[in-house]
């Protein structure tokens, strides 16, 4: 996967994984000026690679705003069965989102039988997901602090049920963990999240 490819995962991974009050305006615009941004990022990560790299750090704002609107109007187009995803970026590395799931198109998780509380939910699911993005030197971790399903408050254990089901791949079968680390694409050293926005810092 390229570079490139890798940003945008890594901004669906937030949007997909970290509850947002309403619904936010989403606007080619904003949309436009992420896909610029991340153009940008790439520049400046295959820049690094050259022999005489760039000696200052550079800094990218991205908004909220940017984000949703390319979620809305162009990621969502590549999640099969996730109708609508919201991220909100609070204070100090707070991350939140809600996203909608469609089990009808993805099937529910078989792990547990009937025991499995996942079983039961059928239809459109409601999933609100509030934790810490934590960065730096290069790696990312979140720290999930509360997430619901429909509404219920769920463990860790739910959650991690539900992505290890919908993120595997042929080249990660065991899918997205939450509590792993993860390498930041593009030389990205950290992620700074502010109130309505995220510094990053390559």
């Amino acid at each position: 996967m390229s570079v490139h490819a890798r940003i945008p995962v890594v901004l669906t991974v937030m949007g997909v994984l970290l509850l947002s009050a309403g619904v936010a305006a989403v606007t080619p615009e904003e949309r436009d000026a992420l896909v610029r941004k991340l153009v940008e990022i790439r520049t400046r990560a295959e820049a690094e690679r050259q022999p005489d790299p760039p000696q200052t750090a550079r800094r990218t704002v991205v908004t909220e705003g940017e984000i949703n609107s390319w979620l809305a109007l162009e990621a969502l187009e590549t999640m099969p069965g996730v109708t609508s995803a919201e991220v909100t970026l609070g204070m100090d590395g707070k991350v939140s989102a809600m996203v909608t799931i469609d089990l009808e198109t993805l099937g529910t998780p078989a792990t547990g039988g009937g025991l499995n509380p996942l079983s039961l939910l059928t239809g459109l699911v409601p999933v609100q997901v509030e934790g810490q993005l934590e960065t730096g030197v290069g790696q990312g971790r979140v720290v999930l602090e509360q997430a619901s399903i429909a509404g219920i408050v769920v463990p860790e254990s739910v959650l991690q049920q539900l992505l290890i089901h919908y993120t595997r791949t042929p080249e990660n079968p065991e899918g997205v963990r939450l509590s792993e680390s993860f390498a930041l694409p593009a030389g990205i050293d950290r992620i700074v999240i502010g109130s309505g926005r995220a510094i990053v810092i390559q």
